[in-house]
């Protein structure tokens, strides 16, 4: 439902004949798991709730770290988006992109190796040198700012004109257990499906929920890790 959410927002903003295009992963998500469920069939479930175009992102983008999997993203969708929207905890325009532009400065390298050579992890490094230059650290301690201002880095790298529309994101937060109000986590919906707790339909569309009891019927969904490690072991040796 926080995509659709997304779409709604995306169309009162630039209009209701906006095309919207998805990059989504594939069959493999961004931590290394395999998808709950088929790409093509959550392709199409995007498109029956309001996507008109679904591209894949690459999987050697989709299992990078951010900043490759935003500059995936950047490179296939600058070529014929004018706009790139994204979820963020922030949702503030201006901190994002100026902490992209921190993060670029010629400033900034020296700033982290100093905070590195003490010991510090890199997070808290970065958060450490951002601090320095008079930026709010605590801003990349959250995953979905992490992303955008990882995108807002490819824009720039890129020379991109593509404009950027960050969504501020509602519900629970990544990787939350605690009970959703209206928007789940994709994180808290994946554990619910695999559980088999129908309780995740609550928070999906109902195009969606529909794909995925097909595939549940017949033994297709969800897809899970578990499944497949004799398989992935028997590859490896």
């Amino acid at each position: 439902k926080g995509h659709v959410k997304q779409f709604q927002i995306i169309r009162s903003l630039l209009g209701e004949d906006t095309a919207i295009v998805c990059l989504m992963s594939g069959n493999f998500v961004q931590r290394g798991m395999p998808a709950i469920m088929d790409k093509s069939l959550r392709a199409k479930a995007a498109i029956l709730c309001g996507a008109d175009l679904v591209l894949e992102l690459p999987v050697i983008c989709a299992l990078s770290s951010a900043e490759g999997f935003a500059a995936g993203g950047v490179e296939i969708l600058g070529n014929f988006c004018d706009y790139l929207c994204f979820g963020s905890e922030s949702g503030d325009v201006k901190s994002l992109t100026a902490t992209a532009q921190a993060l670029l400065s010629d400033r900034f390298p020296p700033l982290l190796r100093k905070y590195l050579e003490t010991g510090m992890s890199f997070p808290a490094a970065r958060q450490a040198a951002l601090e320095a230059m008079g930026l709010d650290g605590d801003l990349l301690s959250l995953p979905n700012n992490i992303l955008a201002v990882e995108y807002i880095k490819a824009l720039k790298k890129r020379h991109s004109d593509m404009d950027i529309r960050p969504v501020l994101r509602m519900g629970t937060g990544h990787d939350t257990l605690t009970p959703p109000d209206e928007f789940a986590s994709a994180s808290t919906l994946r554990i619910l499906m695999e559980r088999g707790d129908l309780a995740a339909f609550e928070f999906m569309p109902p195009e969606s929920v529909e794909e995925f009891e097909k595939q549940r019927s017949i033994g297709r969904a969800p897809v899970r890790v578990e499944e497949s490690e004799r398989a992935i072991l028997s590859r490896l040796r």
